[in-house]
């Protein structure tokens, strides 16, 4: 039997063994709760303050397409960054004023896709020339036409027997009707009908404008086009109304981007939209990023060479020009990149600009040094053979909010400040497209701006020179959209 001096010894190692396993435990436990809050710490931090990504999406897949460098170009002007560093800012910024957190920038980023310019382009022109109407019931011109040879479209056309009239309905409408009038004094009357609809899953929007052709046979309507995905489409319909009491529709054609303006020389159309790229697009679908024209169902991408772009473009979007025959068929197309909607069409030649900014430099007694300058990018390109014809670009040191008149083969610019006369030379070869900078101390403005460029095609050659800035004892300027 143990003595009382060995059970008092044996509790109190019971008891140190006790307490030594309870400070174990709470150890354990304190490590097992501190390791807790560093994985809800990390993972909280993992959630609220990793950055977003800011790259630019990965395209290297389409490097083998024709269209690479310019989908690279879009690819950048396209791209929306996050509005917001992480998901911290972007869940609690809307108490930033109490708790100091930035919401971002401040301000959305402005669309670069928005169009520039006014809504019709505000010195548009293009071209188009109606018959006189002198034998038989051809078509009688009754729009005021700004240009001699040049035919604008209009909701009224007549021929020496009949009036057609075409009613836009609405903004926003399923249904465009053209009517028929007989003209007969006090006995005209009502003579047809025939409604337009639009195709599936589109409507039409904006207004809409028509010509007659010089035989009064038929009528073509230039119809802007909205699909339900967003998408901007000019609509070109032929109808048949050569028996006004039974008109019909004949055929109808596509071309990206909403309508701008139209005109008619001689038995052939000149259209113009402008198409822009949507934020960030899916490059495997050339609709989203390239214009295109056809018929329903079967529109086709504009070739490369025919796209006319800047590695220093600032606008995702183009002024896109075609070439249509009667029979709607298309006889040339040409599309600028960041070229805005003002147009000017002349008997010859159709005048495109683009504003952007050039650093100059400036040498005299107030200021010297580098500025900053506004200036406009006048594009020639000419229609008088068979197609289309890029001549080239000249500049002007005016804002691009001009107003363009073509005389004696010299473009006049009306601006504020006034700009000086820019001469193209559109009688001269084609120009190439893509030129080396200049390196001497006088800056020439030509009309193979080295700025814009495409693929080269075959047999063109560069012009001379077509205007000359000198500034003695200055470095060339350098130019940046």
């Amino acid at each position: 039997m143990n003595t009382s001096k060995q059970r008092t010894e044996e509790i109190v190692r019971r008891a140190a063994a006790q307490r030594a396993a309870r400070a174990k435990n709470s150890r354990a436990w304190l490590l097992a709760v501190t390791a807790g809050c560093l994985l809800l710490a990390v993972a909280a931090y993992l959630i609220l303050f990793i950055p977003y990504p800011s790259a630019l999406p990965d395209i290297s897949r389409f490097s083998g397409s024709p269209y690479y460098p310019l989908m690279q170009r879009l690819n950048e002007l396209t791209y929306t960054p996050p509005r917001y560093q992480n998901n911290f800012e972007a869940w609690f910024s809307g108490l930033g004023g109490w708790l100091d957190i930035p919401s971002g920038d401040g301000a959305e980023a402005p669309d670069a896709n928005a169009p520039a310019g006014p809504a019709g382009g505000g010195d548009s022109s293009a071209a188009g020339p109606g018959g006189s109407g002198a034998e038989g019931n051809g078509s009688v011109e009754v729009t005021d036409n700004q240009e001699a040879g040049v035919t604008e479209g209009d909701l009224f056309k007549r021929t020496r027997t009949h009036l057609f009239y075409l009613n836009n309905q609405s903004a926003y409408s399923d249904l465009t009707v053209l009517s028929s009038f007989t003209l007969a004094a006090a006995d005209s009357a009502p003579c047809g009908r025939l409604e337009i609809a639009p195709e599936a899953d589109t409507c039409f929007t904006g207004a809409a404008e028509m010509y007659l052709s010089e035989d009064g046979g038929t009528v073509t309507v230039f119809r802007p086009v909205g699909t339900k995905s967003g998408g901007a489409y000019t609509a070109v319909i032929a109808v048949d109304v050569s028996d006004p009491a039974e008109m019909c529709e004949t055929g109808r054609v596509y071309l990206s981007g909403s309508y701008v303006t139209s005109r008619v020389v001689g038995e052939e159309f000149l259209l113009v939209s402008n198409f822009a790229v949507r934020r960030d697009p899916d490059f495997s679908d050339e609709s989203q990023f390239l214009p295109q024209f056809g018929a329903p169902g079967a529109l086709e991408s504009l070739p490369m060479e025919d796209i006319v772009w800047s590695e220093d473009a600032d606008a995702a979007r183009y002024t896109v020009l075609c070439r249509l025959g009667e029979d709607l068929s298309l006889r040339g197309c040409e599309a600028f990149l960041s070229f805005s909607r003002q147009v000017y069409v002349s008997q010859d030649n159709v005048f495109l600009t683009r504003g952007y900014t050039a650093e100059v430099q400036a040498c005299g007694e107030i200021v010297s040094g580098p500025v900053r300058e506004s200036r406009t990018e006048i594009a020639c390109v000419s229609y008088g053979g068979g197609g289309l014809s890029y001549r080239g670009c000249a500049e002007s040191p005016a804002p691009s909010t001009i107003s363009i008149r073509w005389t004696r083969r010299k473009i006049r610019c009306a601006s504020s400040p006034p700009c000086r006369g820019a001469r193209l030379p559109c009688s001269a070869p084609p120009p190439s497209r893509r030129t080396p900078p200049c390196t001497s101390s006088t800056s020439t403005a030509s009309p193979s701006s080295p700025r814009w460029k495409t693929s080269p095609r075959r047999g063109r050659r560069s012009p001379p020179s077509a205007l000359k800035r000198t500034s003695p004892g200055c470095a060339p300027p350098s130019a940046s959209s």
